[in-house]
């Protein structure tokens, strides 16, 4: 069931294009430069989910195309890692689509 999940996951970006290096978070402050140099050049399909359990915060600084074609990296961390340790990331998730008071 959780490899269906994922294939589902894969499949459902899989014609998601790379934002472009440019375009992935502001680079106003620290955390924005962080979540730049983790992550420019890369394919979330090469990204580490263990790595991600580090970068949860990256979600809120992503720019809109960088948050779209990075999720399904971090949606796969959270099915395949359910231990408590990657439940930061799989929480930065679900806070993502909870609206503003």
């Amino acid at each position: 069931m959780i490899s269906k999940l994922i294939a589902d996951i894969e499949h459902a970006f899989s014609k998601v294009e790379y934002p472009g290096d440019y375009n992935i978070a502001p680079m106003d402050d620290m955390e924005g430069s962080e979540v730049n140099d983790a992550f420019i050049g890369k394919s979330w399909k090469d990204i580490n989910y263990k790595h991600l359990s580090e970068l949860s915060f990256a979600l809120i600084y992503f720019k809109s195309k960088a948050f779209i074609y990075f999720l399904p990296a971090f949606m796969i961390g959270c099915v395949k890692d359910q231990e408590a340790e990657y439940g930061s990331s799989c929480y930065s998730i679900l806070r993502c689509f909870i609206p503003p008071d």
